[in-house]
């Protein structure tokens, strides 16, 4: 399978807010694709590019952003191993010589799930991501990161 898909949420960006609310311009695209969603094993992938700007009282300011992943998922039995490696950036979209908008980073996943009857599933994911955004402020670090793992339990009917 491939898939494009165009996002526009066609908001109209002015320096006042409307009921205190900063309005957003979002638009991007993304291209997927994924292979072996009907057999055992499957792989996806997705790119995604667009940018971002908020109206203030002032003016407005524009993000760039960027992000890739792809994954890979294999079922024996009642067993699932999933596992996922993905790149973001972001950045001030005037480009300019010292952007503090620019961060960089990157995160990798790795799930297993367990069917244990036809209506019931149970999980265990670890997600390490680490970061990069030097204009931070003088005095914090500008590499940053964190894990979390998730346990889960699903029971359908």
């Amino acid at each position: 399978m491939l898939q494009f898909t165009h996002i526009d949420n066609r908001a109209t960006i002015s320096p006042t807010d409307v009921k205190g609310q900063e309005p957003w311009l979002t638009r991007f695209n993304i291209v997927g694709g994924e292979a072996g969603s009907t057999g055992p094993s499957t792989v996806a992938a997705e790119w995604m590019r667009g940018s971002t700007e908020v109206g203030f009282p002032g003016g407005s300011f524009t993000t760039d952003f960027d992000t890739v992943y792809i994954l890979g998922s294999h079922k024996f039995g009642h067993e699932r191993l999933s596992a996922r490696i993905e790149r973001f950036t972001t950045s001030n979209a005037s480009h300019p010589a010292v952007d503090h908008a620019r961060e960089s980073g990157h995160a990798w996943t790795i799930a297993w799930m367990h069917e244990t009857t036809p209506h019931t599933r149970t999980g265990l994911e670890y997600c390490r991501v680490s970061g990069d955004r030097p204009g931070l402020a003088p005095g914090f670090d500008p590499r940053t990161g964190g894990s979390t793992v998730t346990a889960e339990y699903r029971f359908s009917f």
